[in-house]
């Protein structure tokens, strides 16, 4: 069985893993709405705008 002394330095990381991906997680789609606002995002052909 593992003992707990070779699992100590990940188990110090967790906290670090679990902000990272929660800040990930919260991140995302508030980047995604500020792209879309400000028309970072490019679009396939068949949905862009046609300007003649």
């Amino acid at each position: 069985m593992t003992d707990i002394v070779s699992l100590e330095p990940y188990i110090n990381m967790l906290p670090y893993a679990l902000l990272a991906f929660l800040a990930a997680v919260i991140l995302t789609p508030i980047i995604g709405v500020i792209a879309e606002k400000f028309d970072f995002v490019d679009l396939p052909a068949t949905m862009r705008k046609k300007n003649r």
